[in-house]
C-alpha cells in the first residue's frame, strides 16, 4: 500500500523532494519527477521501458543531474511534493492514516 501511494504522489506531482537512504548508508536528497513536460527532450521516454517494473522501486528523472534514477521505498525517510499549482504536500500527512 505505501508503495503504490508514494510512486501515485510522485505521478501526481509536478516535482518531489525525496530523502532516502541509499545502500551504501549514504542520506540521498533527491528533487526529481516523473511530469514529461519537466523532462528534457533528450532524456524523455521513446515508448515502453525494457525495465522491468519492480513493486518496490520507483524511478523518476533526478531534475539536478539530468538523470534517470530511483529509490528503494523502504528507504525513504521523507517527501516533499509540489503540484503545478505551487501546493506543498508533505508525505507525513498521505500516510498518517496508515
Amino acid at each position: 500500500m505505501k508503495t503504490t501511494k508514494i510512486k501515485n504522489l510522485i505521478k501526481s506531482t509536478a516535482q518531489s523532494e525525496v530523502t532516502f537512504t541509499k545502500a551504501c548508508g549514504e542520506v540521498r536528497v533527491m528533487l526529481c519527477t516523473t511530469q514529461a513536460s519537466m523532462i528534457p527532450t533528450e532524456f524523455a521516454p521513446k515508448g515502453d521501458s525494457k525495465v522491468a517494473d519492480c513493486k518496490d522501486v520507483v524511478r523518476v528523472f533526478d531534475l539536478e543531474k539530468n538523470a534517470w534514477r530511483s529509490f528503494r521505498v523502504d528507504s525513504v525517510t521523507k517527501i516533499v511534493s509540489m503540484t503545478e499549482e505551487g501546493e506543498v504536500i508533505d508525505v507525513n500527512t498521505v500516510f498518517t492514516a496508515e
